[in-house]
């Protein structure tokens, strides 16, 4: 949670600057969904490698020139789950700080790259509990994506992104199989609303 913070941190010094005045602030909304999923969890339904569904959103500032961050959340909800049904709950939240890149742009489309770090949180809860999971794992996540302007303030974007967690080694006691880890593709579609 300390990357998540400091990154934070960094968005709102960056906000309240005045350089932030002549630059632009944006929020998203986007869904999307995962793709090659791996993990190194307990995944009893097997439900990680299939593609499941995430909603987020995004905050940021983007300068007058080719320079951008933005703080990200996103919720995957039933993450680990089938129709199984040895899972009965499960989850997994991802928060993370962003720098965003964009070295042109024309008046309606500007490609990104961006690159960032954050955090994976996990939960989850079978239907014996015998193999319970709440876990957190600093993560790193990188991508390209474009954003299409639709109005002065309205636009719409779509991006790739890849995450990668560190490997965590199991605490004493834990039920593991080994070094807990989650590598997964994003791609995600949504609203950007300017200020």
């Amino acid at each position: 949670m300390t990357i998540v913070r400091s990154a934070g941190t960094l968005l709102l010094v960056l906000l309240c600057t005045r350089e932030a005045a002549a630059g632009e602030l944006f929020v998203a909304a986007f869904v999307g969904a995962t793709a090659r999923t791996e993990t190194g969890l307990i995944d009893l339904d097997g439900a990680a490698s299939k593609r499941k569904p995430a909603v987020g959103m995004a905050a940021g500032w983007w300068s007058r020139s080719w320079f951008g961050i933005e703080g990200e959340l996103t919720l995957l909800p039933a993450f680990f789950e089938t129709d199984a049904g040895l899972v009965v709950s499960s989850r997994m939240i991802t928060a993370n700080g962003n720098i965003l890149v964009s070295p042109w742009r024309t008046e309606r489309i500007q490609p990104y790259a961006t690159i960032g770090a954050g955090v994976m949180s996990v939960r989850i809860f079978d239907v014996a509990d015998v193999f319970p999971t709440d876990t957190s794992l600093a993560a790193l996540n990188g991508g390209a994506g474009a954003i299409a302007t639709v109005r002065p303030r309205f636009a719409v974007r779509a991006d790739l992104r890849y995450f990668r967690s560190r490997f965590d080694e199991s605490p004493a006691g834990a039920p593991a199989l080994g070094a807990r880890f989650i590598h997964n593709w994003r791609i995600s579609a949504g609203i950007v609303v300017r200020f």
